[in-house]
């Protein structure tokens, strides 16, 4: 069963139709990114998940999004539903209180009251999110003046903390440095498969989708255009709207010479291959894992050549 169902899913914002048909499911114990170029529906989607999206005027939705099968914008407690389904956002948003209240405040939430089990979960949350030890002596103060970089870990730690079913990562990275960025990609793939969780992960970086993912959802003009194992999507796109968000972003028209070679027409180069290339094909499109020829780059591409 799908831990999260969307179905039939259309969203506005007035009078602007920001989702359309949008059917997906999303399965437990995986992590799935949303891909697709910049205003196209990603984390409109990712914020219907927990209905951060009711904080938005005119905001509304036809269709269903079920969570273990129950309705989320039917008779539910949306206060309930948000501490089953977090996010992390892009920029770094502490509460403005301790670092401890921080970590601590998912699990008072959830009722625990005792200080020896709130001290037990701030601690092994920060160790889990390899924090612990820059913040041990300064857990009383206020988590607004940490570093960028720490305000990030320590919202993943609160994440964990909360013992959420699902966690919604809106580009939780982009605003860091690369030493940072790669630090915390290594701590959100252990702490996620650690604990089990199911994660939904909006990126413009193909390459950090890859990384993190089991499955990428390729989203443009507002539709889900696909949903597929991440190598099935990275090395044999199907289509062109696939191949362009799976990073194939370099397209010519071709000559074949023979069996084996081809000109790029647009790049001025010859290329020869090991296997024997189809007749039909007519472009060539170069990603850095693939070399995709097809016979329309407005068709289905059905021949990869690595």
């Amino acid at each position: 069963m799908a831990k999260i169902s969307v179905k039939n899913l259309d969203l506005y914002y007035s009078d602007f139709k920001a989702l359309k048909n949008v059917n997906l499911d999303i399965e437990e114990n995986k992590i799935t990114a949303f891909i697709g170029p910049s205003g196209c529906g990603k984390s409109t989607l990712l914020k219907s998940l927990n209905r951060m999206n009711d904080l938005v005027e005119g905001c509304r939705i036809e269709g269903e999004i079920l969570l273990d099968g129950e309705d989320i914008y039917g008779d539910i407690d949306v206060n309930h539903l948000r501490k089953r389904v977090g996010m992390v956002f892009q920029k770094p948003n502490p509460f403005p209180m301790s670092i401890y209240d921080n970590i601590a405040y998912g699990p008072r939430t959830h009722g625990i009251r005792s200080k020896a089990k709130l001290d037990e979960i701030v601690e092994k949350s920060l160790r889990d999110a390899s924090i612990w030890e820059e913040c041990t002596d300064r857990l009383k103060k206020r988590a607004l003046g940490m570093s960028g970089g720490q305000q990030q870990r320590a919202a993943l730690a609160r994440a964990v903390a909360a013992d959420l079913e699902l966690l919604l990562l809106d580009e939780p990275f982009s605003a860091l440095d690369t030493y940072v960025k790669e630090q915390l990609e290594s701590e959100l793939d252990r702490l996620l498969f650690f604990y089990g969780n199911s994660a939904i992960l909006v990126s413009h970086d193909v390459d950090e989708a890859f990384r993190l993912s089991d499955k990428m959802a390729v989203i443009q003009d507002g539709k889900l255009f696909s949903v597929k194992e991440k190598h099935e999507l990275i090395s044999r796109p199907e289509t062109s709207a696939e191949a362009v968000n799976a990073g194939f972003s370099n397209i010519s028209s071709i000559s074949i010479v023979g069996d084996r070679e081809l000109i790029a027409d647009e790049f001025g180069i010859n290329i020869t291959f090991n296997n024997i290339i189809p007749d039909w094909c007519r472009y060539l499109a170069i990603s850095s894992r693939a070399l995709e020829l097809a016979a329309d780059t407005e068709q289905e591409c059905v021949y990869t050549m690595k």
